[in-house]
């Protein structure tokens, strides 16, 4: 499984374009499974509050987007990486700088004015 995504500040056609022209090439095996996906981020989650004052870092995030694929056949790996690499890289100048993961050692708060993917 390979799980990219990260904070948009707007939904512009530029973003919609990109993660559509990402849908397109994504790979196709019987089993295997890539999706993209756009969550709203309104309401508290969107109020802008210090950076440190909760567990997300979403200020002035309004959407997240995440693609996400999933196959079984280890053959199969580059060909899902290397899209998810993609992705991440054209989605890089729309994404803000600070993001929110969670994984198995618990929730992660990553910031860096480098990289602006969160996942």
């Amino acid at each position: 499984m390979n799980l990219r995504g990260g904070y948009l500040p707007e939904l512009s056609a530029d973003v919609v374009d990109t993660l559509l022209r990402h849908a397109a090439d994504a790979p196709s095996n019987p089993g295997a499974a890539t999706v993209i996906n756009l969550w709203c981020m309104g309401g508290a989650i969107s109020e802008d509050v210090a950076e440190d004052a909760t567990a997300f870092s979403p200020e002035g995030a309004a959407w997240l987007w995440e693609a996400v694929s999933m196959w079984d056949a280890p053959e199969h790996d580059p060909q899902y990486e290397e899209p998810a690499k993609r992705i991440t890289e054209a989605m890089r100048p729309h994404a803000l700088a600070s993001g929110y993961t969670l994984d198995r050692r618990g929730p992660v708060l990553e910031t860096s004015a480098n990289d602006n993917t969160m996942f």
